[in-house]
């Protein structure tokens, strides 16, 4: 028993206890019931303080004037504790600071993960590490529509969205008619290498082609757009160009139907008629609308 734990049971015991009957209460185990932990652990010349800290009444207090300082592997003294410096961390408890808290897994804080960081799709990127905030990046045509990070980016855009890259879907003679159905999805992710994709509306344009033989007919267009599965707000618009002119739906909303009818002599036989749909409201609208576009030739 050293003076330092002597001394202190003396005066909680108080001074008409003998010492014969300390040190019995020593002897017999009983010594750590009658003097409390913070009591027997208290600094003196005997028993420093450890590093980032100072004795001070014979308590150990954080010293700010060790701040900086290396404290151990990879430590360095931060408020009072020994820490690992930077965004690091000692997270798997090896005493290296090995951890980096810069990654999805570890944003900022041990085991801090982004949400969706393992859901496929996209990628979870820690954003800000002093905070712990979190952001998705979108896999090309992949979105997330429901703005949920959990599930990562859950539905895949099917679309042609360069008008050079337009295909032609089919060929239609006069009298003849066409169906095209497709999706706009829209959210407000990063989407790399997604062309003609507008981060202020969250969305990119679908472009297809139709050939038109024309011949006796009067070459004009009978359009019907319809979408559907969206809300109230008016965001989408067709656009329909020809080699001799551009025609326009009125914008509608996610779920509405609008028809209308080009004049006689629209396009000239055996030319290919470009369509366009496109969302054009900005965000936080976001939804996956569906979309037909038939065309009575």
């Amino acid at each position: 028993m050293d003076a330092d734990r002597f001394d202190t049971l003396t005066r909680l015991i108080g001074s008409r206890t003998s010492r014969r009957v300390i040190v019995g209460l020593a002897a017999t185990g009983l010594l750590s019931v009658v003097v409390p932990e913070a009591a027997a652990t208290r600094c003196s010349k005997q028993h420093p303080c450890p590093a980032c800290k100072r004795c001070k009444r014979r308590k150990c207090k954080p010293d700010a004037t060790q701040d900086g300082t290396p404290c151990a592997a990879d430590k360095t003294c931060q408020s009072g504790d020994c820490r690992c410096a930077g965004l690091t961390a000692d997270c798997e408890g090896t005493g290296t600071c090995s951890t980096d808290l810069t990654t999805p897994e570890h944003c900022g804080a041990c085991d801090n993960a982004c949400p969706g960081f393992e859901q496929p799709g996209g990628d979870a990127v820690c954003a800000d590490p002093s905070s712990g905030r979190c952001t998705l990046i979108c896999h090309g045509e992949r979105y997330d529509v429901d703005g949920d990070p959990a599930n990562g980016c859950e539905k895949t855009d099917t679309g042609v969205h360069v008008r050079s890259a337009a295909e032609v879907v089919t060929s239609t003679n006069c009298g003849g008619s066409s169906i095209v159905r497709g999706t706009v999805l829209s959210d407000s992710r990063t989407h790399p290498n997604v062309g003609a994709f507008d981060s202020a509306v969250g969305a990119a344009p679908d472009y297809w082609q139709i050939r038109a033989f024309g011949g006796a007919c009067l070459n004009d267009l009978d359009i019907t757009f319809t979408t559907t599965d969206g809300g109230s707000t008016p965001c989408y618009r067709l656009t329909v160009t020809t080699d001799i002119a551009t025609f326009q739906s009125a914008v509608i909303s996610g779920n509405e139907s609008y028809e209308f009818v080009t004049d006689t002599g629209s396009y000239s036989s055996n030319t290919l008629i470009l369509y366009k749909v496109e969302k054009t409201c900005n965000l936080p609208v976001q939804e996956a609308v569906a979309y037909a576009v038939q065309t009575n030739f």
